[in-house]
């Protein structure tokens, strides 16, 4: 999906329908429906201890600008259309209260640290709670074709799911916000 490019009109210029359609209804349309994803987890995820392991989303709740596949390379978000993108991650661990959780947003990365960072490694806490996590937004600038993966870490002492099941658990999303 291209963001539409506008004319400069000059005083004189007829506004044709042709003008009209490409100059407002397409801007309109695309700022009211702008590239987006979101995607979840339907089953939890197992992340053995101390390794930076890659996040997958086995579902799309909505994908307009085809940003993701199930099933190749499904622990990426590919931006079709350059801009600047508002990210929102919810990360679910299950329970432990030892150790620390890490999430990472890694851009271009095919292995943990070959990327740039788009969100630093950051911890909570582990909490002997059914669940915990945390939410973080960012925005950040992507060219056509540049992708995020999601960096999962963990240090309970053992494996420790990452949840899914639910759409209100793991998930993210991707919105266009501006050029």
């Amino acid at each position: 999906m291209a963001v539409p490019s506008q004319e400069t009109v000059a005083v004189g210029d007829k506004i044709t329908a042709s003008l009209w359609n490409d100059d407002v209804r397409d801007a309109v349309n695309f700022l009211i429906s702008p590239p987006r994803c979101k995607l979840r987890k339907s089953v939890t995820q197992s992340i053995p201890n101390a390794v930076y392991t890659a996040i997958t989303w086995d579902t799309e709740v909505y994908d307009t600008d085809t940003m993701h596949d199930n099933v190749t390379n499904n622990t990426r978000i590919t931006f079709t259309t350059a801009g600047t993108y508002l990210i929102t991650l919810n990360a679910m661990w299950g329970s432990s209260g030892t150790g620390a959780r890490r999430i990472v947003i890694e851009k271009n990365g095919t292995t943990y640290g070959t990327g740039t960072f788009v969100i630093t490694p950051f911890a909570t806490p582990g909490v002997a709670f059914a669940y915990n996590g945390a939410t973080v937004s960012v925005e950040a600038q992507f060219s056509a074709n540049d992708y995020i993966i999601v960096w999962g870490y963990q240090d309970a002492g053992t494996s420790l799911n990452f949840a899914g099941t639910a759409e209100g658990y793991s998930n993210i999303s991707a919105r266009w916000i501006a050029t």
